[in-house]
C-alpha cells in the first residue's frame, strides 16, 4: 500500500485484521443498550405508515417505496420493528469499524481512532437516530458508505478505482444513496458527475459507477415500481416546499389578486387572509386537517403559476423565508423559535418521552398511540444534551459541517492537491438541499453530515500532511 498522503513522521501502521471489529465494538455495545432501553425500537409515523405499505402490498411513493421493500426483505427474518432496528446497529457499527480500521491503516494514530469511535458511539444524537427504524437512517448508512469509498478514491489518487470490483461497489452505494430518500439522487448522482471532472485519468471507471447508480436507481423506480403498482407521491408533498413559500407570503402580507386570493382559499381556508405559518415547522400548514387535498392534485400547476408570480413580485420574502426555514442546516445555536430537535422524543428536564406506538404488533391497525415516559432508565445525557447551552455542540448539525468543510479544505493545502475538496461534494450537496426544501428543524435530515462530520475530520486534521509516491490500496 502506498497511499498518497500520510502523518508528519511517515509511520504507516498495519492494524490486526480484525480492528474493524474491535472499532466497531464500542458503537454496537452503546446502541444495543439504547435499543434495550427505547424497545422495540423509536417507530415514527411515516415508519408505521411503510409498515402498512409492506403488509397491505398496496404502495404510494410518499417515502420512498425502495426503503420500504428494503424493510420488507429484511424483516423476512422476523416480521417486527425490532429486527430493523437490529438490522440498523449492526449495520452502521460495522461500517464505522471498518472505516476507522481503514483510517488507522493509513496513518490514524490509535489513541484517535479508539476516541473517535468512542465519541461517535456515545453521542445521544447518535444513538437516537440508530435506533429509529426510518429511512432516514438508511439513508445515513448509504450515505457514509458513499462518503468512505470516497476517500478511498481521493486518498490514493483514483488509484483505488482501477480495482477489479471498486467500480462496482462506488455504483451500488450511490444507487442506495439515491433511493432511500427522495433528496438522494442529485446528493450521488451529482458527486459522481463532479468526481469524473476531478479525476479525468478514471473517468471511464467513474463513468462505470454511474451506470451502475443510474441503472439500478431507474430499474427501481421504473419497472419494477410498475409491477408493483406504486402510486406516485401526492401533490401535497411534492409541492409542501412551494406551499410553505406561500404561506410565508400570506403571512408577510403579500398582495394578491381576488383571483389568486379565491383559489388559495379553496385549497386551504384562509382566515385573516393567512395560512397556518411557522418557518420551521411545514406539518403545521399541511397536517392541520383543513388541506383540499383533491384540489391540490387536480390543480398544481395553478399552486406554481401563483408561486411564481409572487415570487418575483417581492422574492425578499422567499429569501428571508430560505434563511429561517433552513436554520438546522446553517445555524450552530438552537434558534428559540424551534419546538424540537428530534421529532420523535420529548424532553422535560431529565425525562424523556416518546410518541409512537406504546404496543407493537405486525399489523399496523393494532398499533396504540401515545405519550408516555420511557419506563427504564435513560441515559442522563439524552435530555441534558438537547439544553441550549451544549446543543450546538452534541446535537446540532452545522457545526460538525462546518468543522468537516473546513478540515477538507486544511487537507488539501497540506497535501497540495485540491482533489480534497471531493469529500465534501456529498455534504455540500446534501446541505445546499436542505436549505432550500427543508420542512422542518428536525435533526435526521441533516444526520449524514452530523455523522460524517466528527467520523472524518480529526483523521483529515490529523492524518493529511504531505504528498507521497501516488499507489493504490
Amino acid at each position: 500500500m502506498n497511499p498518497t498522503t500520510v502523518l508528519s513522521s511517515g509511520v504507516h501502521t498495519t492494524p490486526r485484521k480484525w480492528a474493524w471489529l474491535a472499532y466497531s465494538g464500542p458503537p454496537l455495545l452503546v446502541w444495543a443498550y439504547y435499543l434495550w432501553v427505547f424497545w422495540p425500537g423509536i417507530i415514527p409515523s411515516d415508519t408505521v405508515d411503510q409498515w402498512s405499505q409492506m403488509v397491505s402490498g398496496s404502495y404510494v411513493d410518499g417515502h420512498p417505496v425502495a426503503h420500504t421493500l428494503t424493510m420488507w426483505l429484511i424483516t423476512r427474518i422476523y416480521p417486527a420493528p425490532p429486527t430493523m432496528a437490529i438490522a440498523q446497529i449492526l449495520a452502521i457499527s460495522t461500517l464505522i469499524g471498518c472505516t476507522l480500521a481503514y483510517m488507522r491503516r493509513i496513518g490514524m494514530p490509535g489513541w484517535a481512532a479508539w476516541l473517535s469511535s468512542v465519541v461517535v458511539a456515545l453521542l445521544p444524537a447518535n444513538a437516537v437516530t440508530v435506533v429509529t427504524v426510518m429511512k432516514d437512517t438508511a439513508y445515513g448508512w448509504a450515505f457514509l458508505l458513499f462518503t468512505f469509498l470516497l476517500l478511498k478514491v481521493v486518498l490514493t489518487d483514483g488509484a483505488w478505482l482501477e480495482h477489479k470490483h471498486a467500480w462496482i461497489a462506488l455504483g451500488i452505494a450511490a444507487s442506495l444513496t439515491a433511493l432511500w430518500r427522495h433528496n438522494g439522487w442529485p446528493v450521488a448522482f451529482g458527486t459522481l458527475a463532479l468526481l469524473m471532472l476531478a479525476f479525468r485519468p478514471q473517468w471511464r471507471r467513474i463513468a462505470l459507477s454511474a451506470a451502475v447508480a443510474v441503472g439500478a436507481w431507474a430499474a427501481v423506480r421504473g419497472p419494477l415500481y410498475r409491477a408493483l403498482h406504486v402510486a406516485p407521491t401526492p401533490a401535497y408533498l411534492q409541492l409542501g416546499p412551494i406551499l410553505h413559500h406561500l404561506a410565508a407570503h400570506l403571512h408577510d402580507g403579500t398582495p394578491l389578486t381576488a383571483d389568486q386570493k379565491a383559489f388559495l382559499a379553496s385549497v386551504h381556508p384562509m382566515p385573516d387572509d393567512r395560512w397556518p405559518y411557522d418557518p420551521c415547522d411545514l406539518g403545521r400548514l399541511l397536517f392541520d386537517r383543513k388541506f383540499n387535498f383533491a384540489k391540490l392534485q387536480s390543480h398544481k400547476a395553478g399552486i406554481w403559476r401563483i408561486w411564481w408570480d409572487l415570487l418575483c413580485s417581492r422574492p425578499s420574502v422567499n429569501l428571508k423565508h430560505l434563511v429561517d426555514s433552513s436554520t438546522l442546516v446553517w445555524r450552530v445555536t438552537r434558534p428559540p423559535q424551534t419546538r424540537y430537535v428530534f421529532a420523535f422524543l420529548s424532553f422535560n428536564k431529565q425525562e424523556v418521552y416518546r410518541t409512537d406506538p406504546g404496543l407493537v404488533y405486525v399489523e399496523p391497525a393494532k398499533w396504540k398511540w401515545s405519550l408516555h415516559r420511557v419506563p427504564r432508565p435513560v441515559p442522563a445525557c439524552v435530555a441534558w444534551a438537547t439544553q441550549d447551552s451544549v446543543s450546538w455542540l452534541l446535537w446540532r448539525p452545522a457545526l460538525p459541517m462546518y468543522l468537516f468543510l473546513a478540515a477538507c479544505v486544511i487537507a488539501a493545502i497540506r497535501a497540495r492537491s485540491w482533489r480534497y475538496l471531493c469529500l465534501a461534494f456529498p455534504v455540500v450537496i446534501q446541505s445546499g438541499i436542505m436549505f432550500l426544501v427543508c420542512p422542518a428543524t428536525d435533526f435526521r435530515y441533516q444526520w449524514p453530515v452530523f455523522l460524517c462530520g466528527f467520523l472524518f475530520t480529526p483523521f483529515l486534521l490529523l492524518c493529511i500532511c504531505r504528498r507521497e509516491a501516488h499507489g493504490g490500496n
